[in-house]
């Protein structure tokens, strides 16, 4: 009797397993599939060159002031001298900042002469171009060039910033700007462009 009762139960436990087993059966398959993102792309020019050939350039500076009283082409007091880069934006497809800023050697350019940054100043602006933007340009405040209707920038979209240098005339600084003229040196002055793509604050956070 035990022994029927034995089996009995095995059995009822083997068609127990079999009920919950097929109760919880659902038909179930696994698929791959792939798909492909466009990459905006980057085709920033400085001046008509680009990658490694814009990395190192020269800028021409034009002198501004009386050849009355000044040779052509020669920076004294009260004097300035100004320069434009040319940002060529076409095919890239992101808005772009522009900072235009003195490089790393900037202030022991001019303290070589006895000058100083208080002196001979820079600063830069937007110049007549195709692009309006918003800001200054500098690393604080850069120039933020937008898409047009979220088109890429085309052939004539060049950003233009126009570079001055001002030596200022200052009473006080007689004394070091005629030494500064003593050296019969040329003032080689470090400038440095960087154009980044535009990223609103808090975007991808």
């Amino acid at each position: 009797k035990n022994i029927k009762l034995s089996i009995i139960v095995a059995l009822l436990f083997v068609f127990a397993l079999y009920f919950i087993g097929n109760t919880y059966a659902r038909y179930s398959g696994d698929y791959n599939g792939t798909s492909s993102l466009s990459i905006a792309e980057w085709a920033v020019k400085l001046d008509g060159k680009s990658g490694e050939e814009a990395k190192n350039f020269t800028l021409g500076f034009e002198i501004e002031n009386n050849s009355e009283y000044v040779v052509n082409n020669k920076l004294a007091p009260a004097g300035k001298a100004v320069a434009g880069v040319n940002v060529g934006l076409e095919g890239t497809e992101v808005a772009v900042d522009v900072i235009v800023e003195t490089g790393d050697d900037f202030e022991s350019k001019l303290t070589e002469l006895g000058l100083s940054e208080e002196e001979v100043k820079f600063s830069v602006k937007q110049s007549s171009s195709s692009l309006t933007a918003e800001g200054t340009g500098s690393s604080e405040d850069p120039f933020v060039i937008k898409l047009q209707q979220g088109a890429q920038f085309g052939q004539e979209d060049v950003f233009k910033v126009e570079i001055t240098v001002q030596w200022d005339n200052q009473e006080k600084n007689n004394s070091t700007d005629t030494q500064a003229g003593e050296k019969h040196q040329t003032l080689n002055l470090p400038v440095k462009v960087t154009v980044r793509q535009h990223i609103e604050a808090g975007a991808g956070a």
